[in-house]
């Protein structure tokens, strides 16, 4: 290997490097940004927000300028631990930025997650000639490959439906685990499609490479075009999917967990569509399926961690919806007796167990109401003699008279249950 080859590896690990701790940073900022909004009264769309607008172009910029250079300048054996990589810096960024504390099982599930990612990414690929467009759409066509996309719409149907079932179910049972049975869906469905990006991109390289090199134009029918507009329909789908799961989930265990899903279809579309089950060997199978558990268990450990650690503000369903001014209104006036026994004040009081009396009645059996119960209407011969009761009392100064007057109110009421004490 001469200087030149090891320049190139040492520029492309420390562009990995960068791009792997840049993308991480990104997300998180993204995360962030999502859960300060939750915190406002008023929410504003993220593309609105500074801080997630700063996230989204880190996370878009490392991923074109960094897969750039690192595809073009390192092999295989040193380009898939350094995408592992990226699996610890989100750990970093998670517990600084966010307060997410790093405990044993953190530490546990990342080592965990860098070895299955390494493992995946390392005997999982097989490297393959490049096609023109003709062959391209003959490996399109293969019953096998079209099979295996319908069989990855099932996949993301069953995700979409799993995260609206959750949304539905939130309010039961804990609150934050439904959430994260949301994000981990969302997160899923990115990983698929990153996958299929991944695929359409090398695809289109192919074309582009076989358009420079052999100068033979493979862009002038409209098959090529359709693989570059669904490159951008995947990658842009990718990106909604990914914002949504870190609405709802930590970047510790969706970064890892959209890192599993995409090795595992990556690898699948690569063996399905370029027909390579065949070249794969048993060991490497092996290797493989080992390194896919233990991926999966150290995203289990990070979910696990993040159970025991946070303790989210949740409403219990049986407390009802918080009161309006008008039960506050009620409560105030209860909770506060008068500050000296005069004739007002008994009026106040009276009025306050009218209030009672307007708020427990007996709940109709046919109209219920958002407090469970329809209240009695007063009647317009009360309405008055409350109405000429309040006259005479602005009228009259004797202290004793109202008095009376007072007794003659609480006995003009024939339920009897209203007794001033």
């Amino acid at each position: 290997m001469d200087l030149s080859s090891h320049a190139a590896i040492v520029i492309g690990i420390f562009v990995g490097v960068v791009s792997t701790s840049v993308q991480s940073l990104g997300l998180t900022l993204q995360r962030k940004s999502h859960l300060l909004e939750e915190q406002q009264p008023s929410q504003r769309p993220p593309y609105r927000r500074r801080r997630w607008q700063i996230g989204m172009g880190l996370f878009i910029t490392s991923n074109i300028l960094g897969s750039s250079v690192q595809i073009g300048t390192l092999p295989l054996v040193i380009l898939s631990p350094l995408q592992a990589s990226g699996l610890v810096f989100n750990s970093i960024c998670a517990s600084v930025l966010l307060g997410e504390p790093f405990t044993l099982l953190s530490l546990i599930g990342t080592v965990l997650v860098c070895v299955g990612a390494g493992l995946i990414a390392i005997f999982g690929t097989i490297k393959e000639p490049v096609h023109n467009l003709d062959e391209l759409i003959l490996l399109l066509y293969r019953r096998g490959f079209l099979v295996w996309l319908v069989g990855q719409g099932i996949i993301i149907l069953f995700l979409q439906c799993v995260a609206q079932m959750s949304n539905n179910s939130r309010r039961s049972g804990n609150s934050n685990r439904w959430r994260i049975i949301r994000g981990t869906a969302y997160g899923s469905i990115s990983g698929v499609l990153s996958a299929d990006s991944l695929l359409l991109a090398k695809s289109a390289v192919e074309l582009l490479i076989r358009t420079v090199v052999t100068g033979d134009n493979q862009f002038t029918s409209w098959p090529s075009w359709i693989i570059v507009i669904s490159l951008i329909a995947a990658a842009l789908f990718q990106l909604f999917y990914l914002h949504k799961g870190l609405k709802l989930c930590s970047t510790s265990v969706l970064y890892p967990l959209v890192f599993c899903v995409y090795n595992i279809f990556a690898i699948s579309n690569g063996l399905i569509y370029y027909n390579q089950a065949g070249r794969l060997s048993t060991l490497s199978s092996s290797l493989i399926a080992l390194g896919v558990l233990i991926l999966l268990s150290g995203v289990l450990a990070l979910s696990w961690r993040l159970e025991q650690s946070s303790q989210p503000f949740v409403q219990d369903a049986d407390d009802g919806p918080p009161m309006d001014d008008e039960e506050s209104e009620h409560t105030h006036l209860l909770t506060e007796p008068p500050s000296s026994p005069s004739v007002s004040d008994g009026w106040l009081r009276y009025l306050n167990v009218k209030s009672v009396s307007f708020i427990r009645r007996e709940p109709s059996p046919t109209l219920p109401t958002r407090y469970g119960a329809i209240p009695r209407r007063r009647t317009m011969t009360e309405t008055r003699e409350i109405l000429a009761e309040l006259e005479s009392e602005s009228d009259s100064s004797s202290p004793t008279g109202s008095h009376d007057r007072s007794g003659q109110l609480e006995r003009s009421n024939g339920t009897g249950q209203l007794a001033l004490t």
